[in-house]
């Protein structure tokens, strides 16, 4: 699933994990690792994780082209999807 692809970048937060969802609203709050992992109670590797998993899902290669992406798509959607 490619965020270029149609449905855009909101579409393709459906197919991420709960936990890869929290990671990415954190992210957008501007929140670095360290932070999102004491806020989620996770180890930063662990962050690190799910976002490499949220960049390949995504299509996307960084947190700012991910924020990019989010933030003009947020006129597609007022919230993650659940």
């Amino acid at each position: 699933m490619s965020a270029r692809g149609s449905g855009g970048a909101w579409a393709d937060l459906a197919g991420l994990s709960a936990r890869e969802r929290d990671v990415v609203e954190h992210v957008l709050r501007g929140m670095t690792t360290q932070q999102i992992a004491a806020q989620l109670r996770l180890s930063p590797y662990t962050v690190q994780d799910h976002l490499k998993a949220v960049f390949r899902k995504t299509g996307l290669p960084s947190r700012r082209q991910l924020v990019a992406a989010l933030s003009h798509a947020s006129t597609e959607a007022p919230s993650l999807p659940a």
